[in-house]
């Protein structure tokens, strides 16, 4: 888990005992979650400033690129199956 706190930005192994997920109401009823990590042992990507938005926004970037990645490939699996199973 990423996350941006006053030093910088920070990753966290998202089973850590000391993380804590409580879970915020959104509209659309989707899952959102605030995290809290006290006491976690976490890995300095960088530190604050103009760097820290640029490596956020980098990792995230790649994150959006990988979850776009498994939603195409589970979309052309769906159509495959599709297409050879109907019947005109």
């Amino acid at each position: 888990v990423l996350l941006p706190t006053d030093a910088g930005v920070v990753a966290v192994a998202p089973d850590s005992v000391v993380m804590t997920l409580r879970s915020s109401p959104t509209s659309t009823g989707s899952p959102e979650f605030s995290v809290r990590a006290d006491g976690a042992v976490v890995v300095l990507l960088t530190e604050s400033g103009t760097d820290a938005v640029s490596t956020l926004h980098r990792i995230a970037l790649a994150a959006v690129a990988a979850f776009a990645d498994g939603l195409l490939s589970g979309a052309n699996e769906l159509t495959a199956k599709h297409v050879s199973e109907r019947h005109q």
